[in-house]
């Protein structure tokens, strides 16, 4: 029987993920970074001669640049893109904006505001596209397996999410434009 493997599967999984979470390891390697985190906060690990600063912010431009052109790459004529190409787009401008986050400080706060705010509406705006993707497929599960009474109100639900969704993916090209014709602060 199928679903008495697929059964056995989820609870093997889950008292993995169990054993990780609420076992020794996690706590321990919390610990451990903590420990880590107070002994460089007392002693700094380059002797105080801020080497390390001075590496992060000679590498921070190449991986800023390497995650920029990840997310340009994946956003390449977003018009085209089908929903799941618009989700990897989405992921790697989730790598990016994190990377600008932990990387940004050391640049102008006005250049990395202008730079993640054009990224995040572009986020946004895929986001709401995904959203109204997933409220179709739920709606369409409802219809095969509901009741006529609630017939017209899954109709609606679904013309809702059909205007949404074009709305989202009409608002998408301009906002994608103007996040690719942003300053690349890290160059400059």
């Amino acid at each position: 029987d199928l679903s008495a493997l697929a059964d056995a599967e989820r609870t093997a999984a889950h008292a993995a993920v169990h054993e990780a979470i609420c076992g020794p390891h996690l706590t321990h390697l919390i610990l451990e970074i903590a420990l880590w985190s107070e002994t460089c906060a007392a002693t700094p690990l380059d002797g105080g001669t801020n080497q390390l600063t001075w590496k992060l912010a000679k590498i921070a431009p190449a991986l800023l640049e390497t995650f920029a052109e990840k997310a340009r790459q994946a956003g390449r004529h977003p018009g085209r893109l089908s929903m799941v190409a618009l989700h990897d787009f989405r992921k790697a401008l989730d790598r990016l904006n994190v990377a600008v986050r932990f990387l940004g400080s050391a640049y102008p706060k006005s250049a990395v505001a202008d730079y993640r705010q054009r990224s995040d509406a572009v986020r946004d705006i895929i986001g709401a596209a995904n959203d109204a993707e997933v409220t179709k497929a739920l709606a369409n599960i409802l219809t095969i397996g509901g009741s006529r009474n609630l017939s017209a109100s899954i109709a609606a639900l679904a013309t809702w999410a059909d205007q949404r969704q074009a709305q989202s993916l009409t608002d998408l090209k301009p906002a994608a434009q103007r996040f690719r014709t942003a300053s690349r602060f890290w160059l400059t």
